[in-house]
């Protein structure tokens, strides 16, 4: 099956100019890969030929002049000759939108727990970050406090130094890393669920109450804590086996098709 990242029109209108096409075989099986193309969406068009389609992944618009149709993964299609017509992927910034909108509805909060400062988290959610509640630099996040020392060492000798750090500040601070070359010392007990907790307490509510996700070592207590926990596909041994159950991984969007389930 051929590859199609655009889009072409016939000279003078907007009528397709179907790839591939020839006089002898006006047929053609493409695989349209949308999140490739220069923008969102496939522009307005038309083409003498019908068209069956089938939505692979993600979430399909398929726009006519008179309404609009939403196709989710799974799902196929059919466009008639002569009809004009656009189509548009959902974007993840209007999934997490309408998600959060759900969340909300239902009562919940979104509390995004990392291990970066606060003003960094922050910068990822342009719009709406006001909507959310923080745990950062590991629940090290107390104004005006040095709860956590973050030395970077070379990627390859990651665990060569935490198990280091391990030995030599045993009851002192307490090692946690993601990998990668990056270890925080921290407070002995002061960890993202330590963070959580304070939100629970505040909130009213209980652990059962809380979901969790996460992929590494610094999660662990996290999922450990959380009455639903789901620790990524991707994630070391350790860290699924601290969770209550696994879900697909980053690359496969796993924390949003999850939330998705929980809050259909």
């Amino acid at each position: 099956m051929r590859i199609t990242r655009s889009l072409e029109y016939q000279i003078g209108s907007k009528e397709e100019k179907p790839p591939y096409v020839t006089p002898d075989f006006p047929y053609v099986a493409l695989r349209a890969e949308l999140d490739f193309y220069r923008e969102p969406f496939v522009p307005w068009h038309w083409h003498n030929a019908i068209e069956l389609f089938y939505v692979e992944s993600g979430e399909l618009k398929y726009h006519t002049p008179n309404e609009t149709l939403v196709f989710p993964s799974g799902s196929a299609g059919m466009v008639n000759a002569n009809v004009l017509h656009m189509t548009q992927i959902q974007t993840r910034r209007e999934k997490n939108v309408q998600l959060l909108s759900r969340m909300n509805r239902a009562g919940c909060r979104f509390v995004v727990a990392s291990g970066n400062q606060y003003y960094q988290l922050r910068d990822l959610f342009p719009g709406y970050y006001d909507e959310l509640s923080f745990v950062a630099e590991n629940g090290a996040f107390v104004k005006d406090q040095i709860l956590k020392f973050a030395p970077t060492v070379p990627e390859e000798k990651t665990f060569y130094y935490y198990d280091i750090f391990c030995r030599q500040l045993k009851g002192k601070l307490e090692p946690i890393t993601s990998g990668h070359g990056s270890i925080d010392l921290i407070v002995p007990g002061c960890h993202k669920a330590s963070g959580l907790k304070r939100l629970v307490q505040r909130w009213g509510i209980t652990p059962e109450q809380c979901a969790a996700f996460g992929d590494g070592g610094n999660d662990i207590e996290m999922l450990r804590y959380c009455g639903h926990s789901y620790a990524m596909y991707n994630a070391p041994e350790d860290v699924k086996n601290a969770a209550r159950s696994v879900c697909p991984s980053n690359e496969d969007d796993g924390v949003l098709v999850t939330l998705e389930k929980l809050f259909p």
